[in-house]
């Protein structure tokens, strides 16, 4: 016989109380310094403490502060707040200024912003008509320079006589072909090719290209017009060479000589005295 199965009763589990979720202390401590801090900074980023009192520029010989406070907008009353302030962006600002190679700019709370530029360096001087320009290694034609401006003494002068060279203007470049061929002809001196003269002038013309004349009134050497590829700078050594040749064989008895070097050649001049 089977007997029935009793169920067990289950044992009835005592509940057990929660405690609530509310915030705790170390959390509402936590949010009010935030709210704080939050507070301070726009107080601080929106306070007259911060704003710009002292704008101090070094390092400008061809860049006046005027010229750096016009290009960064700042006019005499402005006082932007330095707390937010970014310098990477008016760096930026500062290379588009012509003669500007680069700059540094650090703010120093409360109140000052220092800027030091560094200016590009001129190896010659550019001159059409009365025009004259500093020129860098570069090509930069970064400055304009009085005639009797210590800027340009004791540097090669190249007079350009060319049509296309009423369209400089500083901030433009010279092409690679005249920056090459000038690097080269503007270095040379009576000295350098052994010539009595006083001085050497180097012009170029659309007539003759690039010409250098020895003053007081000996001999001219025609260099020509160069090209990026048919005729490049790369042949301004050999008519150096030519020139100091002549030059050493007697330079009074030149007046103009055409320097086109080929194989043995230097090319072709005019006796003093030929008509």
């Amino acid at each position: 016989m089977t007997l029935p199965v009793r169920s067990m009763a289950r044992t009835a589990q005592p509940r057990v109380a929660r405690a609530s979720a509310g915030i705790s202390p170390a959390r509402v401590l936590a949010a009010v310094v935030l709210l704080a801090s939050a507070s301070g900074l726009y107080g601080v980023s929106s306070s007259d403490a911060f704003a710009l009192d002292r704008l101090e520029i070094a390092g400008g010989r061809y860049t006046s502060p005027e010229r750096v406070r016009d290009r960064l907008g700042l006019v005499s009353s402005a006082r932007p707040n330095l707390f937010r302030l970014q310098t990477e962006p008016i760096r930026r600002i500062l290379l588009g200024l012509p003669a500007v190679r680069d700059a540094n700019v650090s703010v120093v709370l409360p109140d000052r912003v220092f800027i030091t530029l560094e200016e590009r360096a001129p190896i010659l001087v550019w001159q059409q008509g009365r025009r004259r320009f500093l020129v860098d290694v570069e090509g930069r034609l970064f400055a304009a320079t009085p005639e009797k401006d210590a800027a340009g003494v004791d540097l090669p002068v190249v007079v350009d006589n060319r049509r296309s060279a009423s369209e400089l203007r500083v901030g433009a470049d010279l092409s690679p072909v005249d920056l090459a061929v000038v690097r080269q002809l503007g270095a040379l001196t009576p000295l350098t090719i052994g010539s009595q003269a006083k001085e050497v002038r180097l012009t170029v013309d659309d007539h003759e290209g690039f010409t250098l004349r020895a003053e007081p009134n000996l001999w001219r050497a025609i260099f020509g017009f160069y090209t990026p590829s048919l005729r490049t700078a790369d042949i301004v050594p050999a008519q150096v060479q030519c020139l100091t040749a002549l030059v050493d064989r007697g330079e009074r008895s030149l007046r103009r000589i055409y320097l086109a070097p080929s194989g043995e050649r230097c090319g072709t001049f005019r006796a003093a005295g030929a008509p």
